[in-house]
């Protein structure tokens, strides 16, 4: 009988290990089969047109191989993705179309850049100093380029001259210039006019007029001034004449009564390339103080808007700042810096001047912040604006499906798949590809497709694999706890 029970109290003992050991293993099977099931390969496959949070449609305004449109910045706003990565072209059917973009910018410029321009002084002893007063003679050599320009009597301006001598009035002065551009091949977009030191400061108003024969003058844009005023230690220096792609011959510096504050040294030419720079995209932002700081004021762009430039606008009359450009893509984080710039916005006899818009290296920052040093004032009541400009990106699509076809944009988990501009033109020639025009669609307002909820991504899975790793190794211990308890057990009884 003891025999049997021991053998008996063995076979408990075996079967009760076999029991636990299968068990175990069962768990641990069923756990690998489960985490494999709930971890299958991702699709990855390519986001349809109603995947996207919102959409334009384009309508071509012709027949072309290859179409073109500007970036409106409502899309780079809405993306998700710094690089435009989210953006995709579909055709009528919703079907995907091949596309590229280009930014286009003044790099895109070839030519000269700047020129050293021969300049003549016109003088005077009237009281007029209109150049309709002055009767001029211009001595041109075998190509139009002008080698004199003087009054049309020597002998009238020393008789005039010895006259003003014996009576004591008014000698003769210079009233205006004139600038020889009539051997430029491209048009003028600037100049930098550079006077001989000399003390104090000064604020002249400038008229820019241009000609083709030096008889019969045109306006060039509206009155600029050249300006250097020193305050609190800051100083403004203005001297540079932005001018409207001017063509002409000859342009025409002339300003008032009072005389330059000195001599004219030299003027440069700014030339525009052979290929037109595209015109800025420019957006006026207002701001708000920071919570801890009284001389910051921060802006919102609203989402990824690329920055070339930028202009700090002030409300304040007769303000003259030293301000900080700060940029980073969190407001609540650190913001880098970007420049330091003296602002202005100063008004005399009649003419506001405002500090101009600063270029700086391409920035993709969602927000902005000025601070303002303490001296001169600071901001004042009246907060400070932002300006920002940026060259704009042109999408290239090419005409495959039917139209009309829509960009659409902000998808979360949309990968690039953007082709190069040189891959989407490679087929065209060099006089195809001059001749693309900036936009040929026509493109409706914004509207929503997916919703914001497209824009965000969900939330991660639950890691049911470690879960069930842990839950199966919990069951095997607790098995194994009772298999050792019974058999301890089995060997009392």
């Amino acid at each position: 009988m003891k025999a049997m029970g021991s053998t008996i109290r063995c076979a408990r003992r075996g079967g009760a290990g076999i029991r636990g050991a299968l068990l175990l293993r069962l768990m641990i099977c069923l756990g690998i089969g489960s985490t494999a099931s709930a971890d299958p390969a991702g699709t990855d496959r390519e986001p349809r047109l109603e995947d996207f949070a919102e959409a334009i449609v384009l309508t071509p305004r012709e027949a072309r191989s290859v179409h073109t449109a500007l970036i409106p910045i409502e899309v780079h706003r809405g993306v998700t993705r710094a690089d435009l990565g989210d953006l995709r072209v579909f055709d009528a059917r919703g079907e995907p179309v091949p596309h590229a973009l280009r930014v286009l910018d003044a790099h895109e410029e070839s030519g000269p850049s700047s020129v050293d321009l021969r300049f003549f002084p016109i003088v005077s002893s009237a009281t007029s100093t209109g150049l309709e007063a002055l009767s001029l003679h211009v001595v041109r050599d075998g190509s139009g380029t002008v080698v004199e320009i003087r009054s049309p009597s020597s002998a009238e301006q020393a008789s005039r001259q010895a006259a003003d001598e014996r009576s004591s009035t008014r000698p003769e002065r210079i009233v205006a210039y004139v600038l020889d551009a009539s051997k430029l091949e491209h048009a003028l977009i600037g100049l930098r006019v550079e006077l001989a030191p000399s003390e104090g400061d000064y604020m002249i108003p400038l008229t820019i007029e241009g000609s083709d024969d030096l008889t019969r003058f045109s306006s060039l844009g509206s009155p600029q001034s050249l300006v250097r005023l020193s305050y609190a230690g800051e100083r403004i220096l203005q001297d540079r004449i932005v001018l409207p792609a001017v063509r002409a011959r000859y342009v025409v510096l002339r300003w008032g009564d009072e005389p330059l504050p000195a001599p004219l040294l030299r003027v440069t030419g700014e030339l525009r390339g052979e290929r037109a720079a595209a015109e800025l995209v420019v957006r006026r932002l207002a701001g708000r103080r920071h919570a801890d700081d009284a001389q910051r004021i921060d802006f919102d762009l609203g989402g990824f808007v690329p920055v070339d430039r930028v202009r700090v606008a002030l409300m304040e009359p007769n303000a003259l700042v030293a301000a900080e450009l700060l940029a980073g893509p969190r407001i609540d984080g650190p913001l880098a810096r970007v420049g330091r710039e003296t602002v202005y916005r100063v008004t005399t006899d009649g003419q506001t001047l405002e500090s101009p818009a600063v270029a700086i290296p391409r920035r993709i920052d969602r927000f902005w912040a000025v601070r303002a040093q303490s001296k001169g004032g600071g901001w004042g009541d009246a907060l400070p604006e932002l300006e920002i400009a940026h060259h704009p990106h042109q999408l290239i699509f090419l005409s495959r499906g039917e139209a009309p076809y829509t960009l659409a944009y902000g998808r979360h988990d949309a990968l690039p798949s953007t082709f190069s501009s040189e891959e989407v033109l490679g087929f065209l020639s060099e006089q195809e590809r001059a001749a693309l025009p900036r936009s040929d669609v026509d493109a409706s307002p914004s509207r929503i497709v997916g919703g914001e909820t497209a824009r965000i991504p969900p939330p991660p899975p639950l890691p049911l694999r470690r879960y069930f790793l842990w839950s199966v190794l919990v069951l095997g211990v607790c098995a194994l706890a009772i298999a050792a308890w019974r058999l301890v057990r089995d060997v009392r009884d």
